[in-house]
């Protein structure tokens, strides 16, 4: 967490592949309710983020078993209009299959 917010607080503020490894460490340590808790703070400090980053934490929320809150980051993606792929499509199916 420290590490993140001194990302944010940069002049200029790493793109979305920092933030993104980022989450990538906090999943190899299966951390994974830190990474919601970073996502919410990302969200607050508007820290870019792409699709990689919502079916990351998608994927957290699988683990987790919150189907709420990954249903609320499959929305938030395409609200952004971005494009679901073969990963993306199978969230949902995913999430309801907990």
């Amino acid at each position: 967490m420290f590490l993140f917010r001194q990302m944010v607080r940069m002049q200029t503020q790493p793109s979305f592949v920092e933030f993104n490894k980022l989450l990538q460490v906090i999943f190899k340590m299966e951390q994974y309710s830190v990474a919601l808790k970073l996502f919410d703070e990302m969200r607050q400090w508007a820290a870019p983020m792409n699709e990689c980053t919502l079916i990351i934490l998608i994927n957290f929320c699988c683990l987790l078993k919150r189907v709420d809150i990954g249903f609320a980051i499959f929305d938030s993606f395409l609200k952004q209009c971005y494009v679901a792929n073969v990963v993306t499509r199978a969230a949902p199916e995913i999430l309801g299959e907990i």
